[in-house]
């Protein structure tokens, strides 16, 4: 799960992990793509976030688009000059060197659009209508329900723990020896914001960033402890995974009805 969480009311996020024992989820642990920079952990399978709905999102998206463009007597949207990538899990850094060494602090699929064509505004409107026909299944994804709060308790919890400072602190000392300043309120290094996030200087710091947490260990144990305390919440929170599992169902269920009818 990328991007900023939804409003949500204070206190209504938090899970209790407090008792829980993570000896009983020893053999769980993160599937890392060290090339993309993602990762698969156990809210994957329930989660409105996961990069299965994100790709029926995008093909339903499609399909809307180039149907109101038809309608218009107007041609398809070439997609192929158009990019929706799943984006680098950063939740604990950058950790992909070959994506920091390309465009360093910036986000691939951001940098990738900058270069293609604009879209008409015929593409535009239609573009508007997709995301106009989508709306309430677009409100579902990105409500606050179960994921977010297993995602962001979780997350708490591998910062507060042990083993999960001691893998941050062994990436930051290996990150200082590079000559990288850690900013002591984020953990992460600091950089130059006045120049771009693929500058010279930029991409200096977010590779040795990447080497670090991954040559240190650190970004596997840290997305290890977040697998295990995920399955943990969920485990704790049964009923609600169940309901929320149906949901995601029924979700890519929708998206499969827009793509197929077109078909």
């Amino acid at each position: 799960m990328n991007g900023p969480l939804p409003d949500a009311e204070p206190g209504s996020i938090a899970l209790d992990t407090e008792g829980i024992d993570l000896e009983q989820y020893s053999s769980v642990t993160a599937q890392l793509d060290f090339e993309a920079g993602t990762a698969i952990l156990p809210l994957n399978a329930i989660s409105k976030s996961s990069p299965e709905i994100e790709a029926l999102r995008i093909e339903a998206k499609r399909v809307l688009t180039d149907a109101c463009l038809r309608k218009s007597g107007l041609p398809d949207v070439d997609w192929t000059s158009q990019v929706d990538a799943v984006e680098e899990d950063r939740l604990y850094g950058g950790w992909s060197v070959s994506i920091a060494t390309r465009y360093g602090l910036e986000v691939p699929d951001s940098v990738a659009s900058s270069t293609v064509a604009e879209y008409s505004s015929d593409e535009l409107r239609c573009l508007g209508s997709a995301k106009d026909e989508m709306e309430d299944l677009l409100k579902q994804i990105d409500s606050v329900g179960l994921d977010w709060q297993v995602y962001l308790s979780s997350y708490d919890a591998v910062r507060a723990s042990s083993e999960g400072k001691a893998a941050m602190a062994a990436a930051q000392a290996c990150m200082t020896e590079r000559g990288l300043k850690i900013d002591a309120e984020s953990g992460f290094p600091e950089f130059d914001a006045s120049s771009a996030g693929d500058s010279e200087i930029n991409v200096r710091i977010a590779a040795a960033q990447a080497t670090c947490n991954v040559e240190t260990g650190a970004i596997q144990t840290l997305f290890d402890l977040t697998a295990r305390y995920q399955a943990a919440l969920i485990d704790r929170n049964e009923a609600a995974a169940v309901a929320l599992s149906e949901e995601k169902a029924e979700l890519m269920e929708a998206f499969r009805g827009i793509i197929e009818a077109d078909q």
